[in-house]
């Protein structure tokens, strides 16, 4: 009797076994299933009629910006702030003419490309605002609430400032030569890197450089701790600080820089549509076919430098990402994909998208005169 019961446990065991292992081959080997799967049991696809949305009144003169579970509107000195159900929460009254803008955690940086005026906005509140001498070129924020700036427009080529997050200036750092096209800074503030671009002649040159944040507090001129330089004419288009790593993006390949020490971790070969750092400890590449469809979404670990793939059957009109999600716009949806590569959520949709912002929580699929809010 005992025998026999325990060979039934057995047996349903293994059925069990068999059905999950053929409905995960299912699942991950054949898309049509895997998204009638994602539908049916994960409820994770959403339509525009479904989502709460904000009503535009003047979308031509209008910036947006999604962050935490917030959005921000600029519009005109008003910066009106909404929740993630799309009621507004605060107006703030600022003053900025070519607004540049930073995101990360419950944190949002406004500079002025022409003007001089920084705000800093925690949630739905002003945390702390300052007018400079010059211009803000280039605009950075943490999920600390630590700002990296650099200015344009003085007597210096560049000037990288940072400060703490209620505002206090740590360091100031004065460039004569180079110019300041790129700026990021980890997430425990130790360090704030940089790419400067010099032209002697007619050759280009990118430099990535590292600052240590306590020798710039303490012996400035020897606050540079390291320089990655690029070759060739190769550009940096973009830098992501991974704690003690910086990842580089140039256009031709992502890199991993650590400790004065340059490695590629891949190439971007003339195919690649699509590529960006700005994920936590991760970046991505997409290699499109030559008819615009069936592309190859990969992601890579900057850790273990391992990847994973995810094929997209529709053309790829345009992606963006923050920290563990990517948006990809692909017509007449947008696909939700994680790090991992694996499909969060699908947003259905009828008209044509002008734009995706993400936030952490929240992204805004902005359209000729709404947004609609998805929630993650």
């Amino acid at each position: 009797m005992k025998d026999y019961k325990q060979f039934k446990k057995n047996l349903i065991i293994a059925i069990v076994i068999i059905v999950v292992a053929v409905a995960s081959g299912i699942y991950i080997g054949n898309q049509d299933s895997r998204n009638a799967i994602n539908k049916a049991i994960f409820r994770n696809e959403t339509t525009q009629d479904e989502c709460p949305q904000i009503v535009l009144e003047n979308a031509k003169n209008t910036s947006i910006y999604a962050y935490g579970n917030k959005i921000a509107i600029l519009e005109g000195n008003n910066l009106n702030i909404y929740n993630q159900e799309g009621k507004k929460e605060k107006s703030i009254e600022v003053a900025l003419n070519q607004p540049k803008a930073s995101t990360a955690g419950n944190y949002l940086l406004l500079g002025d490309s022409n003007g001089s005026n920084i705000y800093l906005i925690q949630n739905a509140d002003l945390k702390w605002s300052k007018t400079i001498d010059g211009h803000v070129s280039i605009a950075s924020v943490n999920s600390a609430g630590i700002v990296g700036i650099s200015i344009a427009d003085t007597t210096y080529k560049s000037v990288v400032v940072m400060y703490d997050y209620n505002g206090k200036e740590l360091f100031k750092s004065f460039l004569s030569k180079t110019t300041v096209t790129s700026l990021d800074i980890s997430s425990d503030g130790k360090y704030l890197s940089f790419v400067d671009v010099e032209t002697p002649g007619m050759s280009v040159v990118s430099r990535v450089k590292t600052i240590s944040v306590d020798k710039a507090k303490k012996e400035p001129e020897n606050a540079i701790i390291h320089t990655y330089e690029t070759k060739d004419n190769v550009l940096v288009i973009a830098i992501k600080h991974d704690e003690e790593k910086v990842i580089v993006f140039k256009d031709n390949g992502i890199y991993i820089c650590k400790n004065g020490n340059e490695e590629k971790l891949t190439e971007l070969p003339e195919n690649s549509g699509f590529a960006g750092v700005n994920l936590k400890d991760h970046c991505y590449k997409l290699d499109e076919n030559s008819n615009g469809r069936n592309s190859i979404l990969t992601i890579f670990n900057t850790d273990n430098k391992s990847g994973r793939t995810y094929e997209i059957e529709d053309a790829v009109i345009n992606i963006n990402t923050n920290k563990d999600m990517l948006a990809i716009n692909v017509g007449s949806k947008v696909l939700f994909i994680n790090s991992s590569a694996r499909p969060v959520k699908r947003y259905l949709t009828n008209e044509n998208i002008s734009k995706i912002l993400l936030g952490d929580n929240i992204a805004a699929i902005v359209y000729n005169d709404t947004i609609s809010i998805v929630k993650l």
